[in-house]
Order: C-alpha cells, then structure tokens, then sequence
C-alpha cells in the first residue's frame, strides 16, 4: 500500500486567530490553510466539539502517515517497530488534544 493521496503535506498545527475567535489548521509551507470554527456566534466560550475538529483535522497527516507505516511492515511481513508505534501513539494524542 501506498500513500498516493495529494494533500498539504504536514505538520499541521493549530493557532487562533488575531481576535480569538476561531483556530487556524496550518499546513507546512502553506500559511494559514484552513479554518475551523471553534465557537459559535454570540457564544462567550469556545465549542469543545469545535476544538476536538480542529485537533483531529490537524492530526490527520501524521495519522495516515503513522497508519500507513504500520500497513506497510505488515504487509511485508515484517513486525512494527518500536518508533512505528511511538509515532502512531504521538498520532493520536494530537488528534485527542493530548499534545500540540
């Protein structure tokens, strides 16, 4: 298996806005690629479901990087090694909002 998708490369991070008001998904090289919506209008407060989004849109290139290195040693035969599963680990903490 091969990763033929055309995407913007990561790493992506998450930053806010000048005002706060909504969180940028940054794609490396690309600025400020996307927005996400981490409050609702007239809302004081941030939406956790927002900010969930945010962390898993921004995780998703190291995610399919991290499932794709693991697809890959199987397929071959080979066993996962122990930084395959450290990074398939780092993957999801970002995609839960555990780490930046």
């Amino acid at each position: 298996m091969t990763n033929n998708a055309e995407h913007t490369p990561g790493p992506w991070s998450l930053t806010r806005t000048p005002k706060g008001h909504r969180m940028r998904v940054s794609g490396f090289g690309w600025g400020h690629f996307a927005k996400v919506v981490v409050r609702m209008d007239g809302e004081d407060e941030d939406q956790s479901e927002g900010i969930a989004n945010a962390n898993l849109i921004a995780a998703a290139p190291d995610l399919l990087e991290a499932l794709n290195e693991l697809v890959v040693a199987r397929n071959s035969g080979k066993q996962p090694s122990v930084r395959m599963w450290d990074k398939a680990k780092t993957a999801i903490a970002k995609a839960t909002g555990l780490s930046a």
